[in-house]
C-alpha cells in the first residue's frame, strides 16, 4: 500500500521530536478535511509505535488568522448591504460638495449595485491578500479608466463614422462604472444630469477604506481585511506570546502575498530556546513536477527553496498510477459507469457481505462539476454504505432554485386582466406544475391541471382556476398574486409560503432536520489560497453546516437545500429591514423577486459527511492534501476541468500584472497542480468524459 503525504510527515514528527513535544505544536491545513486524516494518521501511527499521549492541535490557514483577530467573518449578504450603504453614503457627500444647481440629486440603484458587488468585493479581498498599496492601485484604475473613456459628441462619432464607413471609436466605458447612479425620480442612463456625476472608479480608494472602517465598526472583517491585519500586528507579538511553540504548515500550493508575508515572519521570529517556529511541507511526489516547464510546480520550486522542512520526508518520484481513460455520451451516463465500476471493486455486496472498510475509505469520487453529485449518489448501489459527500453546493444549481426561478420567472409576467382579476401566463404555469418538487408536493393535481390548461387550450390562468376542485386547491400556494413587486415584505412571506409547502411534502425532512440540528459539526472554510477562481464554499448564517446520513438520499439533500434556502430568505428579511428600510433604498426598474433571486442563488452550501468512514464523494478543494487508492473523477472535459470561466475582475489585467496580482496564469497553475496531487498517489485512476457536444458540454473526440 502507498504511503500517504500526511503519513510520511506524521512519522517524520514521531521519529525526529519526542512525543511531549509534539502536544505543543499546531499542524495547519489548506482545509479541514485534512486535518481529520492527520489525526487518523496520527492514531496510527502512534499505535503501531506503541505511544500514548495528546494530539498536536491541527487547523486551518483561515482557522489560524481568524482566532487572531478580534472581529468576525462577516457572511457575504451582510457585505453586500453594508457595501452598497457606504457607496451611497460616499455618492451623497460628493453631491452634497457639488454645485447643485447643475447636478440633481443622484440616487444608488441597489437592485443595479447588487448585480456587480460579488465582483468588487472580490476585487477589495484580494488587494488585501495580495497586499497591494490600495492607494497607489486605485489611483492607476482611475488613471486607466479615464484613458479609456469615450468623451466624443454624437456628432463627432457620427463623422468618423461616415468617414471611415465603420464605428472606429474607443469602446465604452463598461457599463459597470456607469449604471449605478441616477438622479433621483429618473432612471434614465446617460442623462446631463447623472453623466455630470462621480464616476465609481474616481471613489473607489474611498470605497475601500470607508467599507474597512465600516466593518470594523461592527466587529466584522472580510478575509483579506483579517489577513493584512495579522501580516501588521504579527511582527510585533513575541514568540512566546504565541499559543504553540511551532507551525507546521503542510500541503499549500499557490500562496498569496499574505501567506508569504506570515509564512516569512513564523519561519524568522526567534525563540526562547533556539527552535525554529516554522516549519513547511510541500507535496512534490509527482512525476509530472520533474518537468521544469510544468507550470504546476514552478510556483512550489519557489516556495519549497524559501520555506524549507526541517525533517527529512520520503519525497521520491512516484510512478504514475493505473489510468483509465473513458468517454461516455452524457453526464448520467459517466454515474452509471462510475456506479458499475464502483460494484465491481466490491463483489461480495450483491450476496449479502460487508463491504472492506479499508477499501471504501481508500475510494473516491472527485467531483470537478457539482451538478454530478445527485446523479453519482442515485447511480452507486444502495449495497455500498456509508456514502459520504463533502463539497460546496451552490444554491442557483440546485432544485429548490429551479423551482424560485421558475416562480419568479411566472410572477414577473402575471398581470390583471381588465375584470382586475390576476392572470399568469399558461406557459410559466405549466412551467412551475412540471417542477419536479411540485410533482413531489401535488402531482396528480399538477399533472390534472397541467392535462386541463393544454386541452383547453387556456391562454390566461387565473388564480380562481386552481379553486374548481378540492385536488386543485392544493395548489393555491404556488398562485398567490403579488401586486406590489417592490413589497419586500410580501415577496419574501409568499416564497416562504411556497418552500414550507414543498418542505411539508418531503418524507426526508425530519431526518435532515435532525442532520443540521446537529451541534459537533464542522464546515469546510473557503481557504484564501483558493481563490484563484474558485467559487467561495461559504455556510450560509444562522445554521450548521447539514451534515449528510450513512446513506445520503438525493431527496435529503434537497430538503437540506430547501431548509437552507429558507434560511438565507429570514437572513435577507432581517438585513433589508436593517440596511435598505430605514434608508428609502433605491430600486429602479425591477422587483423584490430579482432581488431575491439574484442574492440568494448565488449562496453556497457546504456539506459534510463522515470522512473516516465508507466511501468519499467531494469536490476538488475537499481532495486537497488527502491521497486514495482507487479515484474516480468524471467531467474532464476541457473548459469543466479546469474551469471553464476566469474570475471577473474589475482590475484591468496589466495592473494585476504589474502589482502581482492573482491572473489567469496562476488559476491554470493551481488547477493543473491540483489534478497531478490529487491522482500521484493512486493506485487506480478512472477519468471520464463526457463524448457528445452539446448546450453544455464541449464534447470530446
Amino acid at each position: 500500500m502507498r504511503r500517504s503525504f500526511i503519513g510520511d510527515i506524521v512519522n517524520a514528527y514521531l521519529d525526529e521530536e519526542p512525543l511531549d513535544r509534539l502536544v505543543d505544536t499546531c499542524f495547519v491545513f489548506p482545509n479541514k478535511r485534512a486535518c481529520t486524516f492527520f489525526h487518523q494518521a496520527m492514531s496510527q501511527a502512534m499505535q503501531a509505535r506503541g505511544l500514548r499521549g495528546f494530539h498536536p492541535e491541527s487547523c486551518t490557514i483561515v482557522d489560524l488568522v481568524t482566532r487572531s483577530v478580534d472581529t468576525v467573518h462577516a457572511d457575504r449578504l451582510e457585505s453586500i448591504f453594508i457595501l452598497y450603504c457606504v457607496y451611497r453614503r460616499i455618492q451623497l457627500e460628493h453631491y452634497e460638495a457639488s454645485d447643485k444647481n447643475t447636478v440633481q440629486a443622484p440616487d444608488v440603484d441597489f437592485n443595479s449595485f447588487q448585480r456587480w458587488a460579488d465582483v468588487l468585493m472580490s476585487d477589495i479581498n484580494e488587494v488585501d491578500m495580495q497586499l497591494v498599496d490600495p492607494a497607489e492601485l486605485f489611483h492607476n484604475i482611475e488613471a486607466v479608466r479615464e484613458i479609456s473613456s469615450n468623451y466624443l459628441t454624437e456628432n463627432q462619432a457620427e463623422a468618423i463614422l461616415r468617414h471611415w464607413g465603420d464605428p472606429r471609436l474607443p469602446g465604452e466605458v463598461s457599463e459597470f462604472w456607469n449604471h449605478v447612479v441616477h438622479p433621483s425620480g429618473d432612471g434614465r442612463r446617460g442623462s446631463k444630469a447623472s453623466a455630470g456625476f462621480i464616476k465609481l472608479w474616481q471613489v473607489l480608494f474611498e470605497v475601500y477604506t470607508r467599507f474597512r472602517e465600516t466593518l470594523r465598526e461592527k466587529g466584522l472583517h472580510y478575509m483579506g481585511m483579517a489577513y493584512r491585519e495579522i501580516c501588521e500586528t504579527l511582527p510585533d507579538r513575541e514568540a512566546s506570546d504565541l499559543p504553540c511553540r511551532r507551525y507546521v504548515f503542510v500541503g499549500f500550493n499557490m500562496l498569496s502575498r499574505a501567506e508569504q508575508r506570515i509564512f516569512a515572519i513564523l519561519r524568522d521570529k526567534p525563540t526562547p530556546d533556539g527552535e525554529p517556529l516554522a516549519d513547511f511541507y510541500w507535496d512534490t511526489a509527482s512525476p509530472a513536477f520533474a518537468d521544469e516547464g510544468n507550470p504546476a510546480v514552478r510556483f512550489l520550486r519557489e516556495y519549497a527553496r524559501e520555506f524549507p522542512s526541517l525533517h527529512d520526508c520520503p519525497g521520491e518520484s512516484l510512478p504514475f498510477p493505473e489510468i483509465h481513460i473513458v468517454g461516455v455520451p452524457s453526464r448520467i451516463g459517466q454515474a452509471k459507469y462510475i456506479g458499475d465500476t464502483i460494484a465491481g471493486l466490491f463483489p461480495g455486496v450483491a450476496t449479502g457481505a460487508a463491504p472492506d472498510p479499508e477499501r471504501m475509505l481508500d475510494t473516491a469520487v472527485v467531483l470537478p462539476d457539482e451538478n454530478m453529485a445527485l446523479p453519482v449518489l442515485r447511480a452507486i448501489p444502495a449495497d455500498i454504505k456509508p456514502v459520504n459527500l463533502t463539497m460546496g453546493y451552490r444554491l442557483r444549481n440546485s432544485s429548490v432554485g429551479s423551482l424560485v426561478s421558475d416562480v419568479v420567472g411566472m410572477q414577473l409576467r402575471a398581470r390583471r386582466s381588465r375584470s382586475g382579476e390576476p392572470v399568469f401566463f399558461h406557459k410559466d404555469v405549466i412551467k412551475v406544475l412540471s417542477h419536479p418538487f411540485v410533482r413531489l408536493a401535488a402531482g396528480v393535481a399538477a399533472g390534472e391541471a397541467t392535462m386541463h390548461i393544454n386541452l383547453g387550450r387556456v391562454y390566461n390562468v387565473t388564480r380562481e382556476f386552481f379553486t374548481r376542485t378540492d385536488r386543485y386547491s392544493r395548489l393555491l400556494p404556488l398562485f398567490d398574486f403579488i401586486d406590489d413587486r417592490n413589497d419586500t415584505t410580501a415577496v419574501l412571506d409568499y416564497l416562504t409560503s411556497i418552500l414550507r409547502w414543498v418542505l411539508d411534502a418531503m418524507p426526508d425532512a425530519t431526518l435532515a432536520l435532525r442532520a443540521m440540528s446537529d451541534p459537533d459539526q464542522n464546515t469546510e472554510e473557503t481557504d484564501p489560497e483558493t481563490t484563484v477562481g474558485d467559487d467561495e464554499v461559504e455556510p450560509l448564517p444562522d445554521g450548521p453546516t447539514p451534515q449528510i446520513p450513512a446513506r445520503p438520499s438525493p431527496l435529503v439533500i434537497d430538503t437540506a437545500l430547501v431548509l437552507k434556502y429558507l434560511d438565507a430568505i429570514d437572513h435577507l428579511r432581517r438585513l433589508t429591514a436593517t440596511y435598505l428600510a430605514p434608508k428609502g433604498a433605491y430600486m429602479a426598474d425591477t422587483t423584490v423577486f430579482h432581488l431575491v433571486e439574484r442574492l440568494v442563488a448565488g449562496e453556497t452550501v457546504s456539506f459534510e459527511g463522515r470522512p473516516l468512514e465508507g466511501l468519499q464523494i467531494m469536490g476538488v478543494l475537499e481532495a486537497r492534501v488527502i491521497d486514495f487508492g482507487n479515484l474516480f473523477i468524471p467531467s474532464m472535459n476541457e473548459q469543466i476541468f479546469p474551469r471553464r470561466h476566469f474570475p471577473k475582475t474589475f482590475i484591468p489585467n496589466v495592473l494585476r500584472q504589474a502589482y502581482g496580482m492573482l491572473t489567469t496564469e496562476h488559476q491554470e497553475a493551481s488547477y493543473a497542480y491540483y489534478f497531478y496531487r490529487l491522482v500521484q498517489r493512486a493506485r487506480r485512476v478512472w477519468m471520464l468524459y463526457c463524448s457528445h457536444a452539446d448546450d453544455k458540454s464541449t464534447g470530446e473526440p
